[in-house]
C-alpha cells in the first residue's frame, strides 16, 4: 500500500481501492497520487494494492481463479488481499496518527465493486465506517460470476495450458498452475477469455459465493439484508459511462479511434449510419438471449436519445447511452434501492457532469467513466499545467469542492446540508457539475428511471422472469466435476480418435501425396515433471477420462533459444516454435493410412541442452505415408533438466539417474502400451508390431539411441537401431557422476540454493522452489565458465542404478548390452564445420548472416599456419582436451594444415579446422563405438558415409556436407518443402531422399537396408557412401573411413592420458580402472 500523512490531520482515513474490472490497476497511478487529498482535506489517504486476474499468481495463491471451495484455489483472493490490507490498516494506521473507527473506504468502477462487496464481507465489518463508490457495485454484471461459471472458465485455462491430464482434479491442476511461468498464464487467460466472454464481461472476477470472503451468496445476504447495517454510503455515476468503451469493443462498426490524429477531428467523431447503430446494439444481444423483441425496444429507444438534429449524432450517443446504462449506470442505482432499504445510515447518490479539459480523448464522448477520478484526488491542483489554463480555476474550485464534500461525509456522515438522502421513492440525485463551484446545487429525480426500467423488463423478460444473465448460468461441466463424474470436454470423431489403454486421443487427420496420415501431437506419456517431480525419474501417464486432444505438436522442454544469428534459417531452424515449458514430457505422433506395423522411433539432438520433437525439420508426414510405417517423435527432458544428479534414496550409495534416458524409456513402454487400434473404417490398426520398432536419433539424439543399448529396462523396447553422427561414446555425450555433481552443485550455490550446506535433499527442496527461468539461465552461465569449447554442459552420466544399472563403459567393455539388436551408424562428410562460427569466430570464422551466405566476406579465409596465426589459435583452442601437449598440437597442426588439398593454402587451413573438429568430435568416436559392439552384438551392422549437399543448405556453400543435414533426407523434406530447394536440383533431391527412407524402411522392416551394402567389421570397415550418385544405383563403398585421422587422435588422447583411451579400456587393452 501507498499512505500518506499530512503535518495536519483529524485522524480519519481515506482508503482507496483502485478499479480496473478486475484484470488490470495499480494503487501508484499518477492518477491516484493522494497528496493534494491528504493536505487539502487533512486527512490520511491509503491506497492498497490487491491481485488482479493472474498477473501475480506466483506471488501467492490466485487472484480470482476459482478450482472449488475447498481447493487451494478458493476463489476471491484478491478480495482477501484487501480484507487483509483492512485489517492491516485497522491495527496499525493509529501509528500513523489515524483513528481506526474513522475509516472511510472509496473507489471506482471494480474498485467501487469492491468497496461495497465489503458490506457483505463479516469479516469486513470492524474495519470501516463509512464507503464511497463511483461508477461500480457488487450487482453490477461484470462484477461476479458464479462459482460454477468461474470454475468453468478456470478449467479451460487449466485446459488450454495442458493442466488437464490427470481429468479435472483441483489438486492436480493447481499444482501445475503454480508451476509454469506467470507469462505462459496469463497469455492463456488472455485467450481464454476472449473466447468464452461476452463484450464488457470481464474473465476473472469474483465469485458470487464462497466460505472465505462472503461466507455464503453475495446475493442472498442481499436479499436477506444480511449486510453491514451501520454504515453511511455514497454512489455515484458520470453521465457518460458508455463512450470509454467504444473504441475497444464496436471499433468496427464505426467508433475506430485514430490516436494519430487530432481527437476532435473529422475522422474521430465516430458518425455511425443507421446500419452500425443497430449492428452496435445487436452485439450485447446475447445478454437478452437473441430476443428481436428485446432488439427492437432497445433500438427503438436509444435512437434518439440526445435529441439531437443531426441523426448520425443520436446514433452514436444513443449507443454510449445504452452501454452506460446497461453496465454502469442501472445496476448502481439499483444496489442503491437494494441498500437503502438494509442500511440504518444514510445513502446518497451523486451524477457528475463535469467533463475534464485534460481529457484527451474526443470531446464527443463527454464526461467518461473514470474522469471523476482526477476531482477526487485533486488533479487539477498537483497537475495544473494538463489542463486548459483558460477553465483551470474552474475546475481547481469543483475538485475543492468534491473533496470537501467527501472529507465532510468521511468525517460526520453527511457530506452537504443541501445533498438530499437517497431512498428508493424518491431517488433524490445530487448533480456535480460547472454550476457546482457556484454554490448553486442541483438534484435531479430518477437518473435514467425510464432506461433502467426498460433495461430491467428486458433482462426479466430474456431470463424468463429470473433476471439471471448469461455470464453466470451454471454450466454442465461444474456439475458433472462436483458430482464426481468423468466428463467428455471434447467432441468425438471416429475418424481421427484412438482408444488406448490409458484412454482416447483425439488426433487430426492431414493429406500427403494423395494419401491419408492422422497425426496425434502432444501425446502425454509421463505426468509432469514439476514442483518436486522436476529432477526426478519421470512418472507414467495415469489414464485420463474423455478425449485428449491430441491436435496440437508437443512443446518444447525448458530452454535457452539460439540467439546467435537472429532471423538465419540455418540457426533459426533448431528453435523450437511452439512453446517451451516444463510440462513437456509428450509425444507426436503419425499413423498412415496404411502401414506394415513398423515403427520409427525418432530421439531428436541439440547436446542435450537444446532441441524439439516438433521441429519442421522432424515432420513425420512424408516419411509415414511414403514408407508405410508409424512415426513417432518424442520429447525429454536436457540441460541441467536431464542429468541433476540427486541420489536414489531406495539405494545405498552416491549412483545417480540420467533422466533424460529415462524419459525416452518411459516413452518406449507407453508405446509398448499402444495396441488397440483406430477405428477400422478409416485407418485401421493403430498399435504397430512391439516386435518391429526401430530407434533412430540424430547427434544428442544418437547418443541417446546407442545409449539404450547399455541400458536394460529399455531391451524389451526396440530391436533396431539407426545412429546419425553420434554415440555414448562421444566425449561430449556423459560426464562421470563426481563431475555431474560438481556442476550441479556449482548450479545450486549460483542461485542460492546452498546456504545449508551441500545436503542434497535441501538443495533439491530449493532448485525445485525457483521458477525454471532463474535456474536456466544460471546453468547457462556455469556451464560457460566451467566448460570447454564441443563440451556442453549438463549430459548424461556414465554411472547409475536406475538406467545404465552400473557404469556404461563397463558394460560395453564386458559386452553387456543389447546383443539382438541390428545398428546402422553413421556421419556427414563435414562434421566440425557447424560449429566454427559458434566457437572460432575470433580466428576468421565469423559469420555474417546479414549478408548473402556465399558472400566473399563469409568465406573464412584464415591465415598461413605461423605463430599467432588464426589456424594455429584455432587448433589451440581444443588443445586442452590433450592436456596442453605441445606434441600434439603441433602434431595436429601438420596433419591439418594440407588436409583439403586446395592449392589456396588459406582454403587448406580453414578445411583443415573443420576436418579436425569433425573428426575429434564425431566421426571418429561414431567409429570407435561401431568397432566395440560389432564384436558383442548377433545382429548386423552397417555404416554409412553421407557426401550429399543440400540445395536447401543456407550455409555458405564451403561448409560443405554439414552435422544435422542429412535429416532432411530420412523425413523426406524435399517433398514436404521443394520451395525450400534449388528447382533445378529438387527432382535429384527427391530421388537422394526416397532412397534414404527406402534404406531405412527396409532395415525397419528386415534388418537389411540393402543388398548391395556390405555389413561393417572392425577388420574391413566396409562403409556404404550415400551420395549424388547413389540416385543413379551407383553403390560407392569405401574402407576405413578417416582411419589415419582417426588413429592419429587415438594417439594422441593415448599420450595426454598416460597410455589411457576410452577405447583402449573398453577393449580390455588396459587393467579394468575407475574412467
Amino acid at each position: 500500500m501507498n499512505i500518506w500523512v499530512p503535518e495536519k490531520h483529524n485522524g480519519s482515513v481515506m482508503v482507496w481501492i483502485f478499479g480496473g474490472g478486475f484484470f488490470s490497476g495499480s494503487p501508484s497511478l499518477d492518477l491516484y497520487n493522494g497528496t493534494a487529498l491528504a493536505v487539502l482535506k487533512e486527512t490520511i489517504v491509503v491506497n492498497i494494492n490487491y491481485r488482479v486476474f493472474l498477473e501475480y499468481f506466483r506471488l501467492g495463491p490466485f487472484g480470482f481463479l476459482y478450482l472449488g471451495e475447498m481447493s487451494s484455489a478458493p476463489g476471491n483472493m484478491g478480495l482477501l488481499d484487501q480484507q487483509v490490507a483492512l485489517q492491516w490498516v485497522h491495527k496499525h494506521i493509529s501509528s500513523f496518527g489515524g483513528d481506526p473507527s474513522k475509516v472511510t473506504l472509496f473507489g471506482e468502477s471494480a474498485g467501487s465493486a469492491s468497496v461495497t462487496a465489503h458490506l457483505a464481507a463479516p469479516y469486513s465489518y470492524p474495519y470501516f465506517s463509512r464507503i464511497i463508490g463511483n461508477s461500480g457495485s457488487i450487482m453490477n454484471s461484470w462484477a461476479t460470476k458464479t462459482p460454477e461459471a468461474m470454475f468453468n472458465l478456470s478449467m479451460k485455462l487449466a485446459e488450454r495450458v495442458n493442466c488437464t491430464k490427470k481429468g479435472f482434479d483441483e489438486d492436480a491442476v493447481h499444482l501445475c498452475l503454480t508451476s509454469l511461468p506467470a507469462s505462459v498464464i496469463q497469455k492463456a487467460a488472455d485467450e481464454v477469455t476472449s473466447e468464452t466472454s461476452l463484450p464488457m464481461t470481464f474473465g476473472f472476477v469474483p465469485i458470487s459465493a464462497d466460505r472465505n470472503f462472503f461466507k455464503g451468496n453475495v446475493f442472498d445476504r442481499l436479499r436477506n439484508g444480511n449486510i453491514k447495517k451501520n454504515v453511511d454510503v455514497i454512489l455515484g455515476t458520470v453521465k457518460d459511462e458508455g463512450t470509454y468503451w467504444l473504441p475497444y469493443y464496436l471499433s468496427e462498426y464505426g467508433f475506430s479511434f485514430n490516436h494519430t490524429l487530432p481527437p476532435n477531428g473529422r475522422r474521430n467523431k465516430a458518425m455511425i449510419t443507421r446500419t452500425q447503430y443497430r449492428k452496435s446494439v445487436q452485439t450485447f444481444m446475447p445478454y437478452f438471449g437473441e430476443s428481436p423483441l428485446v432488439e427492437n425496444a432497445l433500438l427503438y429507444t436509444y435512437e434518439n436519445v440526445s435529441n439531437r438534429a443531426d441523426m448520425e449524432l443520436n446514433l452514436r450517443d444513443g449507443v454510449g447511452r445504452f452501454i452506460g446504462d446497461y453496465f454502469f449506470t442501472c445496476d448502481v442505482i439499483d444496489f442503491a434501492d437494494v441498500i437503502s432499504r438494509i442500511i440504518k445510515g444514510p445513502v446518497y447518490m451523486y451524477y457528475l457532469t463535469m467533463r475534464s479539459s485534460a481529457n484527451p480523448w474526443p470531446k464527443w464522448m463527454g464526461v467518461m467513466h473514470g474522469y471523476e477520478i482526477e476531482y477526487e484526488f485533486g488533479q487539477p491542483i498537483l497537475r495544473p499545467e494538463l489542463y486548459d489554463q483558460t477553465r483551470l480555476k474552474t475546475e481547481r474550485s469543483f475538485s475543492k469542492y468534491v473533496m470537501r464534500l467527501w472529507m465532510n461525509f468521511a468525517n460526520t456522515g453527511n457530506p452537504e446540508k443541501r445533498w438530499p438522502k437517497y431512498n428508493v421513492k424518491g431517488r433524490k440525485t445530487l448533480v456535480l457539475g460547472e454550476k457546482s463551484t457556484n454554490g448553486t446545487p442541483k438534484i435531479i429525480f430518477d437518473v435514467d428511471g425510464p432506461n433502467c426500467r426498460l433495461l430491467e423488463e428486458a433482462k426479466s423478460y430474456a431470463g424468463n422472469g429470473t433476471m439471471q444473465i448469461l455470464t453466470v448460468l451454471p454450466t454442465a461441466l461444474f456439475a458433472a466435476v462436483v458430482a464426481g463424474n468423468t466428463i467428455n470436454t471434447t467432441t468425438l470423431f471416429s475418424k481421427n480418435t484412438v482408444i488406448t489403454d490409458l484412454g482416447k486421443i483425439q488426433g487430426v487427420a492431414q493429406i500427403f501425396d494423395g494419401k491419408r496420415v492422422t497425426a496425434f501431437l502432444g501425446v502425454p506419456y509421463a505426468r509432469p515433471p514439476i514442483n518436486k517431480r522436476r529432477f526426478t525419474e519421470p512418472v507414467m501417464i495415469r489414464p485420463w477420462a474423455g478425449v485428449l486432444d491430441a491436435t496440437k505438436p508437443s512443446p518444447a522442454c525448458y530452454l535457452t533459444m539460439d540467439a546467435t544469428f537472429p532471423n538465419f534459417t540455418g540457426a533459426e531452424m533448431w528453435n523450437p516454435q511452439n512453446g517451451i515449458t516444463e510440462d513437456c514430457l509428450k509425444m507426436n505422433i503419425w499413423v498412415p493410412e496404411k502401414h506394415n506395423g513398423s515403427v520409427m522411433v525418432w530421439i531428436f539432438g541439440g547436446g542435450f541442452f537444446s532441441g524439439s520433437p516438433s521441429l519442421d525439420l522432424y515432420n513425420g508426414t512424408a516419411l509415414a505415408v511414403l514408407k508405410e510405417t508409424i512415426v513417432v517423435n518424442i520429447n525429454y527432458r536436457y540441460g541441467h533438466y536431464l542429468a541433476l544428479p540427486f541420489h536414489d534414496k531406495n539405494t545405498v550409495g552416491d549412483t545417480c539417474s540420467p533422466i533424460g534416458s529415462s524419459s525416452v524409456k518411459v516413452t518406449m513402454k507407453f508405446m509398448q502400451m499402444q495396441r488397440n487400434s483406430l477405428n477400422a473404417m478409416v485407418i485401421g490398426s493403430f498399435g504397430g508390431d512391439p516386435s518391429k520398432v526401430t530407434l533412430f536419433g540424430e547427434s544428442a539424439g544418437s547418443a541417446s539411441v546407442t545409449a539404450h543399448l547399455a541400458a536394460p529396462y529399455s531391451y524389451p523396447y526396440f530391436s533396431r537401431i539407426i545412429g546419425n553422427s553420434g554415440s555414448i561414446m562421444n566425449s561430449w555425450a556423459t560426464k562421470t557422476p563426481e563431475a555431474m555433481f560438481n556442476l550441479s552443485m556449482k548450479l545450486a550455490e549460483r542461485v542460492n540454493c546452498t546456504k545449508k550446506g551441500f545436503d542434497e535433499d535441501a538443495v533439491h527442496l530449493c532448485l525445485t522452489s525457483l521458477p525454471a527461468s532463474v535456474i536456466q539461465e544460471a546453468a547457462d552461465n556455469v556451464t560457460y565458465e566451467t566448460s570447454l569449447p564441443m563440451t556442453f554442459g549438463f549430459v548424461p552420466i556414465s554411472a547409475d542404478r536406475n538406467f545404465f544399472k552400473g557404469d556404461v563403459f563397463d558394460r560395453l567393455r564386458d559386452g553387456k548390452i543389447k546383443k539382438d539388436v541390428d545398428v546402422i551408424l553413421g556421419t556427414v562428410k563435414d562434421e566440425g564445420t557447424y560449429w566454427l562460427p559458434y566457437y572460432l569466430s575470433e580466428y576468421g570464422f565469423s559469420f555474417n548472416h546479414t549478408l548473402p551466405a556465399n558472400d566473399t566476406r563469409n568465406e573464412a579465409l584464415i591465415t598461413r599456419p605461423y605463430f599467432r596465426t588464426q589456424y594455429r589459435k584455432s587448433i589451440q583452442t581444443f588443445i586442452p582436451y590433450f592436456e596442453g601437449s605441445a606434441l600434439v598440437e603441433n602434431a595436429l597442426l601438420y596433419r591439418y594444415q594440407n588436409f583439403s588439398n586446395n592449392a589456396t593454402i588459406k582454403l587448406n587451413l580453414r578445411d583443415g579446422v573443420g576436418r579436425f573438429i569433425g573428426d575429434y568430435f564425431f566421426t571418429c568416436s561414431v567409429i570407435d563405438f561401431a568397432d566395440i559392439i560389432s564384436r558383442i552384438i548377433n545382429g548386423h551392422l552397417y555404416m554409412y558415409y553421407l557426401t550429399m549437399r543440400s540445395s536447401a543448405n543456407p550455409w555458405p556453400k564451403w561448409m560443405g556436407v554439414m552435422h544435422g543435414y542429412e535429416i532432411e533426407y530420412e523425413f523426406g523434406q524435399p517433398f514436404l518443402r521443394p520451395e525450400l530447394y534449388d528447382k533445378d536440383y529438387l527432382e535429384t533431391e527427391q530421388r537422394f531422399s526416397k532412397y534414404v527412407i527406402r534404406l531405412w524402411m527396409n532395415f525397419a522392416n528386415t534388418g537389411v537396408p540393402g543388398k548391395s551394402w556390405p555389413k561393417y567389421d572392425v577388420n574391413g570397415r566396409k562403409t556404404l557412401v550415400l551420395g549424388e550418385k547413389s540416385t543413379n544405383r551407383t553403390r560407392d563403398i569405401i574402407f576405413d573411413v578417416d582411419g589415419p585421422n582417426c588413429r592419429l587422435l587415438e594417439e594422441a588422447k593415448a599420450h595426454a592420458g598416460h597410455g589411457f583411451t576410452l577405447k583402449k579400456y573398453i577393449e580390455r587393452k588396459l587393467k579394468k580402472q575407475k574412467t
